[in-house]
């Protein structure tokens, strides 16, 4: 099978939080398959297609989290 994805992705678990825009509390999760076209998130309830995150990646490599 040919690969058709526009960006590499990575097969890492990484630390997240992320709070549900615009006043949602923050929670806490983790990451996967991560790219340059997005992430997979494990959220801690469904979400409604278009629903707005932030979302924060900590980076093993980084002294600060990097915030989206």
């Amino acid at each position: 099978m040919q690969e058709r994805r526009r960006f590499v992705r990575l097969d890492t678990r990484l630390p997240v939080s992320y709070q549900v825009l615009p006043s949602g509390p923050s929670q806490t999760s983790v990451s996967a398959d991560l790219g340059g076209g997005g992430m997979c998130l494990f959220v801690n309830e469904p979400l409604k297609l278009g629903t707005t995150l932030r979302v924060t990646v900590s980076l093993p490599d980084r002294d600060r989290p990097i915030a989206f």
